[in-house]
């Protein structure tokens, strides 16, 4: 795996960390892209601003 900093962080790699709140962040981030989805399919026009994970 990685190493962690003292904090409960674990490093994946120097740039890539995952905290204790990175899956729920994570399922947020997911969930509004798929609500956005479907109102653009209601015919709205959205955009999703949307990073990725950890």
């Amino acid at each position: 795996m990685g190493a962690t900093d003292g904090n409960g962080n674990l490093f994946l790699d120097p740039n890539t960390y995952v905290a204790c709140h990175s899956f729920d962040v994570a399922s947020y981030a997911a969930g509004s892209t798929c609500a956005a989805v479907e109102r653009t399919l209601d015919g709205e026009r959205l955009f999703a601003l949307v990073r990725p994970p950890a």
